[in-house]
């Protein structure tokens, strides 16, 4: 494409025919202890982003200072850094929580937020 004095390179065009169907995550009423889950992301494992997954069980359940539901997971691959902030899936493939932490002290243990605090509206 060749552009004539002055004129603007278009950056993107309407799109014109049907949309794709996008999959969408559903909730689950929460974690329960003894749950399978996996934690599905993009961490830093490699200098060339992939899909990553760390797979656990939930051990115990929890409420953080402020009220919010919260449990630890013991895993058997553990989430990677970058991993913060994914979805945390049962074997249904609903999302029971999101992965902020992992633990300092302990390779395999990680906490999550429990999905009962997304169904909450925002202040």
């Amino acid at each position: 494409m060749t552009l004539k004095t002055g004129e603007k390179l278009p950056l993107a065009t309407a799109h014109q025919s049907a949309l794709p169907e996008f999959p969408y995550l559903t909730l689950a009423q929460g974690p329960r202890a003894g749950e399978h889950i996996r934690v599905i992301g993009f961490g830093r494992i490699s200098p060339i982003p992939r899909i990553f997954v760390a797979g656990g069980q939930i051990d115990r359940m929890g409420r953080a200072a402020d009220g919010t539901e919260i449990f630890s997971a013991q895993f058997t691959s553990r989430p990677q850094p970058g991993n913060s902030g994914s979805p945390i899936l049962n074997d249904r493939n609903q999302v029971v929580g999101i992965s902020p932490w992992d633990s300092l002290t302990q390779s395999n243990l990680a906490v999550g937020i429990s999905s009962t605090a997304l169904q909450q509206p925002c202040p």
